[in-house]
């Protein structure tokens, strides 16, 4: 799936590409495809921008550092043809000095190499933003017609309007770690948005390696976690705060689920007063209400117990807090079965629905790594046997 704006009318839309033909669609509806074109080869990787500042997206392939840009939406030869970077690099796209025309931004790890006209030759600018294992999305977060970078971690992006290091300018949370993200300016008002593609709550799909690019990447934060049978004592629910966070009138409880419920009603633009849950703990679906509270809880994927006796002992009662209230560590599920979990880590407990084992074993491993916590030898013999086949 590509985002683009296909029509030049200053929104964006999804085309669809299977081998080397793509569909695309000039509304955010389903239906027939408006155009229908083929262009490059099955096995090439495919890059969208307005690479001559006509206002309409159109495709470029990449062949290892050789790039093929169009500059309409149908076959034939390219327009151009440059080089640029090592055939390694992750590629990026991007208006990024607000002259309207998309160049090029290659990453190496946390190291962005920016540049401003579609030629080879050095980079313009030279940043380093975020973490090397960061999920990297491209957009106009603020309208001012410049591209820059945001981060993905989970279902927590990290958004940054300049480019530049240093910290985020907008935090949020939105989906679930397994869904796909796409960045579009959907209603035409000069900003991108967030929009998510979801194909069910089946586990990652395998890479062409076998394992999914999140299971490989939790195998290997497993090396450099650390391993313990010393608990420390003394844990109090009370140490992680008084319970859920309000921000702007709305706590951690009703954000989640409004995040991963569906058919939701809300009142007072924040109380969920019902949804369906599709409930990944037990692959049923729950029809909530908020007559029944209990019937869907939220659920602390790695406890809070076990954080504690796992090395946030140590951390401040603000740091505590944070963790409570973390999106990524948080899911909404069946009320009973989060009870029978209680403080139970990874290789104590999974939770009875099978297909959601490895989604959960790869949270758990993520946010131990995330937070400097420890596991127990249970915990990492069971990942180390559950995530290749992931």
């Amino acid at each position: 799936v590509y985002v683009g704006d296909w029509d030049g009318d200053g929104k964006d839309t999804i085309a669809v590409r299977r081998g080397n033909k793509f569909f695309v669609n000039n509304d955010t509806t389903g239906g027939p495809a408006d155009t229908v074109f083929h262009y490059g080869r099955p096995g090439d990787v495919v890059l969208v921008g307005d690479w001559n500042g006509d206002g309409i997206d159109t495709l470029a392939v990449r062949r290892g550092k050789t790039y093929h840009v169009k500059n309409s939406l149908k076959g034939g030869d390219a327009d151009h043809v440059i080089h640029y970077g090592r055939a390694g690099d992750e590629v990026l796209v991007g208006d990024w000095d607000g002259n309207r025309t998309d160049t090029f931004a290659v990453r190496r790890g946390k190291e962005y190499h920016v540049k401003n006209a579609i030629a080879g030759g050095h980079a313009d600018h030279v940043i380093r933003y975020g973490r090397d294992t960061d999920e990297v999305i491209v957009g106009d977060w603020n309208g001012d017609r410049r591209d820059t970078f945001g981060v993905r971690r989970g279902s927590q992006y990290h958004l940054k309007n300049s480019i530049s290091g240093g910290n985020a300018d907008v935090v949020i949370n939105f989906g679930r770690n397994t869904d796909a993200v796409l960045v579009g300016d959907w209603n035409g008002d000069g900003r991108d948005t967030l929009g998510l593609r979801r194909s069910g709550s089946a586990p990652p799909a395998p890479a062409p390696g076998g394992m999914s690019r999140e299971a490989r990447e939790a195998l290997n934060a497993l090396s450099g976690i650390r391993v313990t049978t010393t608990e420390a004592p003394g844990y109090q629910r009370s140490e992680f705060g008084s319970g859920w966070w309000t921000r702007d009138g709305c706590n951690t409880r009703q954000r989640i689920l409004a995040r991963d419920l569906t058919n939701v009603k809300t009142s007072n633009g924040c109380t969920v007063t019902s949804g369906v849950l599709n409930d990944p703990y037990t692959g049923t679906r729950i029809n909530f209400t908020n007559a029944h509270p209990n019937d869907v809880q939220i659920d602390h994927v790695v406890p809070v117990s076990a954080a504690w006796k796992m090395g946030a002992n140590n951390w401040t009662y603000e740091e505590r807090r944070a963790f409570y209230n973390d999106h990524d560590n948080l899911l909404a599920v069946d009320g009973p079965t989060n009870s029978s979990k209680g403080d139970k880590t990874l290789g104590e407990w999974r939770p009875p629905n099978s297909a959601f084992h490895c989604e959960y074993t790869i949270t758990y491993v993520e946010v131990t790594d995330d937070y400097d916590l420890a596991l127990k030898p249970a915990d990492v013999d069971y990942a180390r046997e559950k995530l290749p086949n992931c």
